[in-house]
């Protein structure tokens, strides 16, 4: 089992070091430097993931770049006009997918381990979360989004986009309920899960909704560890 703590610290906390740059852009309204430290802080997320698995691609390294990617892929979209907010959106989903598709294997192979006893409750305690979380989205969200706005094509890849994220915040619960793990390591991968929800949260209600003071900076800051804490939980739980 690989411990991303024990692999070049120095470079996690570069990593960070480009999260705080880049929380400072936005805090200090450095426009031109916001465009450059934004993929910047993504890219070194990669980096880190790559150095951290020793540059070895296999298929679970394979699919969490490939999340990553679509995750630097959507900030750059952001960067520009209103017009690329929907293929943003479309590569955040695309990387959620591919998060999915790791807790998927993830979940196979502790298939084929052992699974702990009372696992069906478990299962349905996550659907029971998952149903909860789309009935508070359209309680909430939803009905006011629908009489502020009347794009039908942007509304329908919302609903998309909540149901695979609401989804992966599940999915990373039985992954790790699915396992005997001490507290640290049980909650970083849901923990990062749900700070991705509370990201995009934020990001919809002000840009939808009704403006957040320094919606920017807190949107940065969760997806930043959002980010971070997915690549950690998921290395941690790969072999």
């Amino acid at each position: 089992m690989i411990n991303p703590f024990d692999v070049q610290p120095l470079l996690l906390i570069l990593v960070f070091a480009g999260f705080l740059l880049d929380w400072l852009a936005i805090e200090r309204h450095w426009e031109r430097l916001k465009s450059i430290t934004k993929p910047f802080a993504m890219l070194l997320v990669i980096l880190w993931t790559l150095n951290t698995v020793g540059w070895k691609i296999d298929l679970f390294a394979g699919v969490l770049v490939t999340a990553q990617f679509f995750g630097l892929l959507g900030d750059i979209f952001l960067l520009f006009s209103n017009r690329w907010f929907l293929w943003g959106l479309v590569s955040f989903f695309m990387g959620h997918i591919s998060y999915n598709i790791l807790n998927s294997l993830l979940i196979v192979e502790q298939n084929r381990i052992e699974l702990p006893e009372g696992m069906f409750l478990w299962i349905v305690l996550c659907v029971m979360i998952w149903l909860v979380l789309l009935i508070c989205f359209y309680l909430v969200f939803g009905v006011k989004y629908k009489k502020q706005h009347d794009s039908d094509k942007l509304w329908i890849a919302i609903r998309l986009y909540f149901l695979v994220l609401s989804g992966l915040v599940v999915m990373t619960l039985l992954v790790v309920l699915m396992r005997s793990l001490p507290f640290w390591r049980f909650i970083i991968l849901p923990l990062g899960a749900v700070l991705f929800l509370t990201s995009d949260f934020i990001l919809a209600t002000n840009r939808f909704i009704q403006p957040i003071d320094k919606a920017q900076l807190k949107v940065r800051i969760t997806y930043h560890l959002a980010q971070i804490l997915l690549a950690i939980g998921f290395i941690e739980l790969c072999r």
